[in-house]
């Protein structure tokens, strides 16, 4: 039981590292968007 417990902890943690991953690239995303909307205007 232990040793299913610490992989799922590892799941956890991989899972965590990609979501936080995937938010700085929609931050950097809506970065991008809005300087490029202050050059259109």
């Amino acid at each position: 039981a232990q040793l299913r417990e610490a992989s799922l902890q590892e799941e956890n943690a991989a899972y965590e590292k990609a979501i936080s991953n995937g938010q700085k690239q929609i931050q950097e995303k809506m970065q991008e968007a809005s300087i490029l909307e202050n050059k259109l205007k």
